[in-house]
């Protein structure tokens, strides 16, 4: 992804996924588990949490809460529009660094998932991007 150098970067939480999002009926009450955290592409914490939620249930990547993430995101302006463009390539790119955490534990079970997920991401990539962009 020869774009990634010239990609802003801003300070994110370096684990941001569901697990780590503390929940109330209808809102955040509070994010946790920050030992990541430091400046890194702006769309790294927005990659990391739509990828883990896909990972789960794939058909939730094209549902009303990822869209609605994506939205909310895009809303904010948090997030350039030249990041935004790269969003499935981001996922795909962070899926090595799990996929590389079930290497080092020799998980045949996940690495076999997170090739299968990985896989399914490239090969839906224009489904995605009409979806989310």
């Amino acid at each position: 992804m020869p774009a990634y150098e010239k990609l802003p970067v801003a300070f994110c939480h370096g684990n941001y996924h569901p697990l780590n999002v503390i929940w109330s009926t209808d809102n955040i009450k509070c994010v946790i588990d920050w030992e990541f955290c430091g400046y890194k592409s702006e769309l790294y914490d927005v990659a990391n949490f739509i990828g883990c939620i896909g990972v789960e249930d794939p058909k939730s990547l094209t549902g009303d809460f990822v869209k609605g993430f994506i939205a909310d995101m895009k809303e904010s302006k948090i997030i350039t529009k030249a990041s935004w463009m790269y969003l499935l390539e981001f996922i795909v790119a962070l899926r090595f660094a799990w996929l590389s955490e079930w290497l080092r534990r020799e998980d045949k079970e996940m690495i076999s998932m997170e090739l299968d997920y990985m896989r399914l991401l490239i090969d839906n990539k224009n489904i995605l991007q009409k979806s989310w962009l």
